[in-house]
């Protein structure tokens, strides 16, 4: 347990809803849903809808179980890539109906870019499966 005291991160957090275990009056950390910075922000009908990366992330890997490593890059505005390994490609359709049915859900329709391609992991960095990435 870390006491966070004035500390600017730029993670979504869902704090648990009980005290800290360690014993101080202090709200715990349940979750980190992902980074700020990667928050997709969607054109909707109205005001353009925000969609946390854990959110995407999930309906990706329940999109089909065999699915083990992706990414989906906000390329720009409206359009959203989704990366898979070649060897799992014929997961795509899958993974693609998915993601369209979650930005439906939210009032949004981006295209969506399905691509089977190698996915080097980050040498200088940690993973970021989700991502926006706006040029």
């Amino acid at each position: 347990t870390q006491v966070m005291v004035r500390y600017r991160m730029n993670d979504v957090l869902e704090l648990a809803p009980i005290p800290c275990p360690c014993g101080l009056p202090h709200r715990a950390v349940q979750q980190v849903h992902g980074r700020c910075d990667d928050i997709f922000t969607l054109p909707s009908f109205g005001k353009p809808v925000r969609i946390t990366p854990d959110v995407i992330r999930n309906t990706v890997l329940k999109s089909d179980r065999r699915i083990s490593d992706f990414r989906v890059i906000q390329s720009d505005r409206n359009t959203v890539r989704l990366e898979l390994r070649p060897e799992e490609a014929d997961c795509l359709p899958a993974a693609v109906a998915s993601l369209r049915a979650l930005f439906t859900d939210c009032g949004a329709a981006p295209e969506i870019k399905p691509v089977a391609t190698e996915l080097a992991p980050p040498s200088d960095r940690k993973l970021r499966r989700v991502r926006v990435d706006l040029v």
